[in-house]
């Protein structure tokens, strides 16, 4: 993995700046397709509520290497977080109200 795009992506995550760290992650990923950049977009994704993109990335990084159990723990958070979600939006009060 090209390491100087990864560690500035670590420090725009950081300092909070996630639309920039993906982007570095997602540019390393491109450059040399990792699990580990993977890893790292799944949970700026996850930092950002955008659980559907995450739960993606984990899925990926998890097909190329799948022998990191805090890779599993990471899924399993975003997956019962998407979940969470769902059953929020389906309660009776919300079907009425559309």
């Amino acid at each position: 993995m090209p390491l100087h795009i990864t560690v500035w992506g670590i420090l725009y995550a950081k300092q909070k700046a996630y639309k920039d760290a993906i982007e570095c992650f997602e540019i390393a990923q491109s450059l040399e397709p990792s699990a580990s950049s993977l890893h790292n977009v799944g949970l700026i994704y996850y930092e950002t509520e955008n659980y559907e993109k995450a739960s993606l990335a984990f899925e990926q990084a998890l097909e190329m290497e799948d022998d990191l159990a805090a890779r599993y723990i990471a899924y399993a958070k975003v997956q019962e977080k998407d979940r969470e979600i769902r059953r929020r939006s389906s309660t009776p009060w919300k079907r009425l109200s559309n």
